[in-house]
């Protein structure tokens, strides 16, 4: 078998229906797959589809979203025939390139390597060209009027949301998906909203008002998806009369940057029409009395200890995505044992978002993924190749951040800068500590933390004794800092930083208190990566040689306590050298620096 068969004309094409066949054919995407008459078509017309594709395709269509096993396809396809393990991938490249399996974002078939294949796009049936059968299915929206738009694959690793969701809905009339850019909330919505959507009577609508340049259309907008054209000063009453005996459910997409008057609107709604339910997503909540809010958690990453094995990394959803999406650039990517840790730390590194994910598999075929590794201090230059039909703001990373950035105060801007010098986890007391400044004032910055945490620019975690403690996310980060690196308050930031760093390292040790693995205790709010920053940028950058001498000393216990022998050690010998630099402080430096480099 070679590639030859895969692209032999459809011999379905005649005219006809097979004995006994179902009247029923299978939709999926812009696709109608006939069976009965083995015919796939789109827009167009019938397509030309090689006999074996096909029938690979026949098989995964029985049960979409079940995985099956090579042997499983290559005994139905090729019944007692021996066929090399490239045939298959062979015809299954061949079908995917007819579907155009990862352009523009769609995906059809999944491969889980050294598992098998998976049908993974939506998918109902229709009645055949020409078939009066009845099909159970959505009631019809007038023609005239949007909906919601095609889904052309199943979210990865959001059922448990969508379920959730979905859960919420049903007895709750406002659910605010709330999320970071990024993180698929368009995409969850529009799964729940397809799930639940005919159970209305009037149906669901689509509402995207990322376009909206003013506020004051909002109204406008949802007045529109109803065929309705509403009068200036008027348009709320009569959106609500409209609206008044309808049951409807309204997905209001991107409400951040029109928030007030989005609110305002729903709000009004809620009270006055009973049968109106509203799905929203925003990068902050719409605070409005009604709401349950639903924070969309990245995908799920493996833990770092966990054995790099590729199978059981593939249980997790950011790994899967990662996968699926390089397979779909690249036919030759495969999660092999030799990749399995760079791929786990690449999507760590990533903090699990989607966009970012796919974005990073885009570039496989062209960087390796130890090349992308290598080069994620220039994410914002090298996930660039978004998908064409995609939002402007979802193109790039770049595009993402700047969308979010431009919705912020001045003081927001500022203290979200600042923190960007943290590399872990800070408590209030230390946001305090390095965002205070001339501009900025100390209840100034409690309130735009809470904001941004609001805003989703800011992470929450929880210490182990239930304590918050705050963490801008990889990405976010590097934003941030690249901004602060273009203002004036970069080296202030970095000073107050190690400054923070040192009193800490001090305190634990009066307090003879250590560092767990990854985190100081609450209190102090740090994390190793933040006493490695603070000595690279006062020691080994040289931007305060004295500070950068005081921290090496201090830190001796923490290197201790989590295993880094080798690294302070190295730390040691550069203060030592580049103590005579250091001037009136040298001496009194000098001692603590010995008891540490003796101590080792």
């Amino acid at each position: 078998m070679g590639a030859s068969d895969a692209a032999e004309a459809l011999p379905g094409t005649a005219p006809g229906t097979a004995p006994g066949a179902s009247p029923m054919a299978i939709v999926f995407g812009p696709f109608r797959y006939e069976p009965a008459r083995r015919v796939i078509s789109d827009s167009r017309g019938p397509l030309r589809v090689g006999s074996r594709a096909l029938q690979l395709l026949e098989v995964l269509l029985e049960q979409p979203g079940r995985l099956y096993s090579r042997d499983e396809l290559v005994a139905r396809v090729w019944p007692r025939t021996v066929v090399e393990e490239t045939s298959l991938r062979v015809h299954i490249s061949a079908l995917r390139k007819v579907l155009g399996d990862g352009v523009s974002g769609a995906r059809y078939i999944a491969n889980v390597p050294g598992r098998g294949y998976a049908f993974v796009a939506e998918t109902r049936a229709a009645p055949h060209a020409g078939s009066d059968s009845p099909v159970a299915g959505p009631r019809p929206s007038a023609p005239t009027l949007p909906s919601l738009p095609p889904r052309l694959a199943r979210p990865i690793g959001r059922e448990p949301a969508i379920e959730q969701i979905a859960g919420l809905l049903a007895r709750e009339r406002l659910v605010s998906v709330v999320g970071a850019g990024g993180m698929g909330k368009t995409t969850v919505a529009l799964a729940v909203a397809d799930r639940l959507g005919t159970g209305y009577a009037d149906g669901a609508c689509f509402v995207d008002l990322s376009q909206l340049s003013d506020p004051g259309l909002v109204a406008a907008e949802l007045g529109r998806t109803q065929g309705l054209i509403l009068p200036a000063g008027e348009s709320t009453a009569v959106l609500e009369a409209a609206l008044r005996d309808k049951r409807l459910l309204f997905v209001l997409d991107n409400c951040e940057h029109v928030i007030d008057a989005a609110a305002t609107l729903v709000d009004r709604l809620l009270r006055t029409c009973p049968g109106v339910r509203f799905l929203a997503t925003s990068r902050e909540p719409l605070d409005i009395e009604a709401e349950w809010v639903f924070r969309l958690a990245p995908l799920a990453l493996p833990a770092p200890g966990e054995a790099p094995d590729p199978q059981q990394l593939l249980a997790y959803p950011a790994i899967q995505l990662f996968t699926e999406r390089a397979q779909a650039n690249s036919d030759a990517f495969e999660l092999t044992p030799a990749l399995a840790p760079a791929v786990r730390e690449l999507c760590a590194f990533l903090d699990g978002i989607p966009l970012a994910i796919e974005l990073a598999a885009a570039r496989v075929d062209s960087l390796g993924v130890l090349g992308l590794l290598q080069r994620l201090s220039s994410a914002f230059e090298l996930l660039t190749r978004g998908r064409r039909t995609a939002l402007s703001r979802h193109r790039t990373l770049q595009a993402v951040m700047d969308w979010s950035y431009d919705l912020l105060s001045d003081s927001e801007r500022l203290v979200l800068q600042r923190l960007s010098v943290f590399r872990g986890a800070f408590d209030l007391d230390g946001a305090v500590a390095i965002a205070a400044c001339p501009r900025l004032s100390r209840q100034c910055v409690v309130e735009d933390v809470l904001s941004l945490s609001a805003k989703s620019l800011i992470v929450l975690e929880s210490a182990d004794d239930d304590v918050l403690l705050h963490r801008l996310l990889y990405i976010t980060r590097l934003y941030a800092e690249k901004r602060l690196a273009n203002g004036g308050d970069a080296a202030d930031a970095h000073r107050r930083h190690a400054r923070f760093i040192v009193e800490g390292l001090q305190r634990a040790r009066a307090a003879g208190a250590g560092m767990s693995r990854y985190h100081w205790s609450p209190a102090l709010g740090s994390s190793i990566a933040d006493v490695r920053a603070a000595i690279d940028w006062t020691l080994i950058d040289e931007n305060d040689l004295a500070l950068g001498v005081r921290l090496t000393a201090f830190a001796k216990r923490t290197y201790c306590d989590v295993g880094l022998v080798e690294e302070y050690l190295h730390y040691i010998e550069t203060a030592l050298t580049k103590l005579p630099r250091v001037g009136a402080d040298r001496e009194a430096l000098e001692l603590p620096l010995r008891i540490a480099a003796n101590f080792m």
